[in-house]
């Protein structure tokens, strides 16, 4: 997947997790593995605190 960014492709991080029985899926993209899993790890803690 690319943003634009010339010839640099984005990052995608995934997670798929069983939290008590309930299904919490997410993802988020970065311009780095890095900032993708940052991402993805602030998308999460939200996620689970509202659980």
């Amino acid at each position: 997947m690319t943003a634009g960014h010339g010839n640099q492709q984005d990052v995608v991080a995934h997670a798929n997790m069983n939290v008590g029985g309930k299904l919490v899926i997410s993802h988020s993209v970065g311009r780095t593995a890095t900032e993708a899993i940052d991402l993805l790890q602030d998308k999460l803690r939200s996620l689970l605190g509202r659980l």
